[in-house]
């Protein structure tokens, strides 16, 4: 039976983590001896230039702590991160991980070099390009960060190792898997990818910070941060995202990445199959977690996409505010589709072109400012009560 492990931990103390994830880690099957002589891609989740309290990033004292346990049993650390469209540097700038960094002396990604991984089993998406360093790497550490997401509705284990593909190129998959049934599959796809590459004695490990997650229309800072005091481990990131699920009580229906995925057996689906080491799980349940804002039915929605004057009535479409946009075009820059443009005389926002704007909802996952918001179409509302 695969186990995750559940710890209430209140704090962002580097002290008080290494402990939590040290038992945490050996209630899920592996201890922390384990690290010795291993070369230990660590990947969090660095979305945006967010300050650590609006809980777009994993804490960089929860990256710390993380650092502080495989460099203490023996492993070499190497971070493994993409931001979606800022610089790594100025990120880490931003969040405070440019301080570890140089305490540790940590080796970094360069955002540049890649290599080719296959998925054989893959349902669409079979080739993927990511960051050389997992080829070399003994053991990847995944730190992800419990949050909404407008798409996959939950990004936690499984969605967060969609960072380990470079920069922009992230975007450009928004335009092959378009629609909300599509690109939760392509996840999956990069998924398996991954776990074929981590076969043979290497090891995918989840480290989750819950300590203060995200509720509301997450990934980016149009989330609303959410105190939860926990942090979860656990070797299958399925059974890690089905705990967590069930955790903030989210529709585990609208969570392909957990259902889809225990279909394919990528991982654990049901928590009836799960083991849960440390704490209670109900004991540990968050009360009236919110979840993203969009109630639209998505096989609707999706059938809606290909007509122009119908999509636009009945799907949400993401809307500038002219009270918070600083025009820094970070939108018009990671838009895959090309469908934003730059503002035209008193103009304070940039252009959309809902025409062309295929709903993916990456220049408001972006957005330093939460300046965008989704806008329910004129028939949006009948649609939904059907």
């Amino acid at each position: 039976m695969t186990r995750v492990s559940l710890y209430r931990c209140a704090e962002y103390d580097k002290h008080v983590l290494f402990d939590v994830f040290v038992k945490a880690l050996d209630d899920a099957g592996f201890r922390a001896d384990g690290f010795r002589g291993a070369r230990v891609a660590i990947k969090p989740n660095m979305l945006s230039a967010s300050a650590p309290e609006k809980a777009v990033v994993t804490h960089p004292v929860f990256f710390a702590a993380a650092v502080r346990m495989v460099k203490a049993h023996g492993g070499v650390p190497v971070l493994v991160e993409s931001p979606a469209f800022q610089s790594l540097e100025k990120v880490a700038l931003k969040t405070g991980y440019d301080r570890i960094i140089a305490e540790e002396r940590m080796e970094v990604w360069d955002n540049k070099s890649v290599a080719v991984i296959t998925n054989d089993q893959g349902r669409k998406f079979k080739r993927f390009e990511v960051a050389k360093p997992l080829m070399e790497a003994d053991i990847l550490l995944n730190l992800p960060k419990i949050k909404t997401h407008a798409i996959t509705c939950l990004t936690c284990a499984v969605k967060n190792l969609f960072g380990t593909i470079p920069g922009l190129a992230k975007s450009q998959w928004h335009m092959r898997a378009q629609t909300r049934e599509e690109f939760p599959e392509f996840i999956l796809d990069f998924y398996g990818a991954i776990k074929a590459l981590f076969n043979n004695g290497r090891r995918v490990l989840h480290l989750v910070d819950g300590i203060i997650g995200m509720e509301g229309e997450g990934p980016g800072p149009a989330g609303t941060p959410r105190r939860l005091d926990m942090v979860l481990a656990g070797t299958d990131a399925v059974a890690v995202d089905r705990v967590v699920a069930h955790l903030t009580g989210l529709d585990v229906a609208k969570i392909a990445t957990i259902g889809s995925a225990a279909q394919r057996g990528l991982g654990v689906g049901k928590l009836e199959d799960i083991e849960i080491a440390g704490q209670a799980i109900e004991a540990m349940a968050v009360q009236n977690f919110k979840a993203p804002g969009r109630s639209f039915s998505s096989r609707i929605q999706d059938g809606l996409l290909g007509f122009n004057a119908v999509k636009n009535l009945c799907v949400e479409k993401p809307v500038p505010s002219a009270e918070r946009c600083t025009l820094c075009y970070q939108c018009k820059s990671i838009c895959p589709a090309g469908a934003i443009h730059k503002s035209e005389g008193t103009q304070r926002v940039p252009r959309y072109d809902y025409n062309a704007c295929i709903r993916c909802y990456c220049c408001l996952e972006i957005c330093p400012e939460a300046a965008i918001s989704l806008e329910k179409g004129k028939l949006q509302w009948i649609l939904d009560r059907l």
